[in-house]
């Protein structure tokens, strides 16, 4: 084989043994550099590639009405307080609408309910929705009762303890199929807290088990582009293609001096 004269010198004893790779190996390993890392510029990471991403931990906090039986106090949450906001801002509770603060983040519907809470509302039964049931949160917890009569409905809210509303909406930990990730409830809530790759299921659902209740809520949502910046990704791109080039050029050139040898 014709040796690589523009590689001698420094580069002549790469490794220090007496050992120089030759223009072919360092084409291919130019190459396979600038792959990984246009890859990692184009899906957001290697990690993300190798589908080693997406890790989110859920706590598994202790849920109990407060002494009026209006609100639910959250124990496990910031610094082993307890309070109400920490669920909020996650989201609430999947089966109790307009939960605190989520009214004044501008949900039109919670809006339009309020009023209820003072007064009945009576309208055609053509006009009147079909999904009304469950329960709400204005200040303290209520049901949504509905009447029928007379072609009318009467659409009312009815207060209710928090009690009844864990009660009503919690679902035994044992019942949760595997399929839908039993296994990983059950650890969160036996442990306090699990490691799960989203969507989970059961994120924000009332669960009961041993006569108590919890609530599982996600700890850290990892970055959506996990931790790639666009500087950082440009970056990575731009290397990538310059080291492809390289490769296929000095590939090229072996080729030559080798008779065009695949």
């Amino acid at each position: 084989m014709v040796p690589d004269s523009e590689d001698s010198g420094s580069e002549s004893d790469l490794l220090g043994r007496g050992w120089t790779p030759s223009r072919r190996t360092r084409a291919l390993v130019f190459v396979g550099v600038g792959l990984l890392l246009v890859v990692h510029a184009a899906v957001g990471g290697l990690p993300a590639a190798l589908g080693l991403t997406g890790t989110v931990e859920y706590h598994a906090l202790s849920v109990e009405a407060d002494p009026d039986g209006d609100r639910l106090l959250f124990s496990g949450g910031v610094d082993g307080r307890p309070g109400t906001s920490d669920l909020a801002v996650r989201g609430g509770l999947r089966d109790v609408d307009c939960y605190l603060d989520v009214a004044v983040r501008g949900s039109a519907a919670c809006a339009l309910e309020r009023p209820l809470v003072e007064a009945d509302l009576t309208l055609p039964d053509d006009d009147a929705p079909e999904d009304w049931r469950g329960y709400t949160y204005h200040g303290r917890f209520y049901e949504r009762v509905s009447e029928r009569t007379n072609g009318t409905v009467t659409l009312g809210l009815r207060p209710v303890p928090a009690g009844d509303v864990l009660a009503d909406a919690a679902v035994p930990v044992e019942s949760v199929p595997e399929v839908s990730g039993g296994d990983a409830v059950r650890r969160a809530v036996e442990t306090g807290s699990v490691r799960v790759d989203p969507p989970f299921a059961y994120a924000r659902e009332v669960l009961r088990s041993d006569g108590g209740y919890y609530v599982l809520v996600a700890e850290d949502f990892p970055s959506e582009d996990d931790g790639q910046h666009p500087v950082t990704t440009t970056l990575s791109a731009a290397l990538g293609v310059l080291l492809l080039q390289r490769g296929r050029r000095r590939y090229g050139q072996w080729r030559a001096e080798n008779g065009g040898a695949g």
